[in-house]
């Protein structure tokens, strides 16, 4: 029975700790801006202290894993805090749909 509850609490638990959102604008040539947030309960942040599951989860990190990406730039970022939850938002424009879908 402990059991049980264990793995029904940690479920319950992993499943509210991340969020995602995306937004996109698309033009009519193709090219557009997208921007996504990626939200983790900074509670499980200070869980996981310097685990490797975490360890790209920083502003600097993700826009970097972008710089280098033909017809896609980073437009805006910004890191914050709403509701326990620490956010990374990422705007990016780009010329071509097919050079995004690409990239991922």
């Amino acid at each position: 029975m402990k059991r049980l509850f264990a793995i029904t609490f940690l479920s319950i638990l992993l499943v509210s700790c991340i969020q995602y959102h995306e937004k996109m604008k698309l033009n009519s040539d193709g090219s557009g801006e997208i921007t996504f947030a990626i939200g983790v309960s900074e509670s499980f942040l200070n869980l996981g202290g310097s685990g490797n599951e975490l360890q790209n989860f920083d502003e600097d990190k993700i826009k970097g894993s972008f710089s280098n990406k033909e017809g896609i730039r980073v437009a805006n970022s910004r890191t914050y805090t709403q509701d326990g939850n620490r956010w990374v938002e990422i705007k990016l424009g780009f010329e071509s749909l097919h050079l995004l879908i690409i990239t991922q």
